[in-house]
């Protein structure tokens, strides 16, 4: 993330928890109503401004999409003997504890601690949770989704959370009329958080190759997708690695740097909703507040304190 996107998340939470901190210095019996209900709109802002970005990955099989999760982790998170050419979800997400947790078509939830996958009947899958004490996963979720050629079932419900898409097409065959009709049966995410990546794109065997393949996703899947990049399989950097004679131009875009890009992008764009929400709570705050009593409690405590850190959240320049 950019120094700048820190910067501002930094102010926004310092000036939210300020106003949590000033609730809690209230006694329990001097909180009124009012302000126990301000206090929950205010700590929930601050609650969005630090939940992870959920990035989901969509393909057919065998498409790569296990092995970019992995590289946007930074680790063999995802093992292929455990979840390649499943017919369910799988979600990682951050914990101090490792665990794995399995959700059964049946309604059970099987929880196994230490990150060993449960003894469990794969047929009897319907979604995978993997909790990680890793660094990365505080900032990101990941969700590893079935091949959309397989039967699978549940695992949709879970797709309108995602916040970033990113849809996996194989070079060789990129945008094929099935990954067309899935593409179309999910519900609609932005344009702008869709990224459609070229897969085994070392696999091309020139530059004329590439951009032949680069021209007709961003003539077919436009309207679909904000972004159009590449991916090789064969090394952690991007596909130009592996072939020598496929060299990088201005228009193609590492999958890694698109991705970073849109997640960057989109959590701008939340800080300044909550920016905005902070300022039109406040002032309904201070008017609530006040209406209740100009500056005292239920039980005679002064609500200053609370007041002026309030104040601090409704003044634009600030947030």
């Amino acid at each position: 993330m950019e120094a700048s996107t820190s910067a501002t998340s930094t102010d926004i939470e310092q000036r939210l928890s300020a106003v949590l901190s000033a609730y809690e210095s209230v006694p329990s019996d001097d909180r009124s109503d009012t302000l126990s209900d301000i206090h929950s709109g205010f700590k929930r802002l601050l609650e969005l401004i630090n939940e992870p970005v959920r990035i989901a990955f969509f393909g057919e099989t065998n498409v790569g999409k296990t092995t970019l999760a992995n590289r946007m982790l930074g680790a063999q998170v995802l093992p292929t003997s455990v979840v390649a050419n499943t017919p369910y979800l799988v979600h990682v997400s951050y914990g101090l504890i490792p665990a794995v947790i399995v959700h059964t078509s049946d309604g059970k939830t099987v929880k196994h601690a230490g990150g060993q996958l449960p003894h469990v009947g794969s047929s009897s899958i319907e979604k995978l949770e993997i909790v990680l004490p890793l660094p990365q996963l505080k900032d990101i979720q990941i969700f590893d989704t079935p091949s959309h050629d397989k039967e699978a079932a549940g695992f949709e419900n879970d797709i309108p959370k995602a916040d970033i898409c990113v849809w996996c097409t194989n070079a060789s065959r990129a945008w094929s009329a099935s990954d067309r009709a899935a593409r179309l049966k999910l519900p609609p995410i932005p344009r702008a958080r869709a990224i459609l990546v070229a897969t085994n794109a070392d696999t091309l065997a020139n530059e004329v190759a590439r951009a032949s393949v680069r021209n007709r996703l961003e003539g077919e899947a436009s309207a679909l997708f904000g972004t159009v990049c590449f991916a090789g399989m064969t090394s952690e950097s991007s596909a130009e690695t592996s072939r020598p004679e496929v060299s990088r131009t201005e228009q193609d875009v590492s999958f890694e740097k698109a991705v970073f890009r849109s997640i960057r992008v989109f959590r701008d764009r939340r800080h300044k909703t909550i920016e905005r929400l902070a300022r039109r709570m406040s002032r309904l705050s201070i008017a609530a507040l006040t209406a209740v009593s100009p500056t005292q409690g239920t039980r005679g405590h002064e609500y200053g304190d609370v007041l002026t850190a309030i104040k601090a959240c409704s003044t634009p320049e600030k947030l």
